[in-house]
């Protein structure tokens, strides 16, 4: 496991909003296991600006 320690929690959306955007273009039948709540919708809010 790696662990990324960003200064905010507006990066640490940014970096995961790549990963998840980098993982489906990379394999485009990924099977996605997605967080819910109010914690990921920086990262959601991220993927649908791009």
């Amino acid at each position: 496991m790696e662990v990324i320690i960003k200064n905010n929690y507006e990066e640490i959306s940014k970096l995961a909003a790549d990963y998840l955007i980098n993982t489906v273009k990379a394999k485009n039948n990924a099977i996605l296991g997605l967080p819910t709540g109010s914690t990921p919708i920086g990262m959601y809010q991220e993927v649908i600006n791009r």
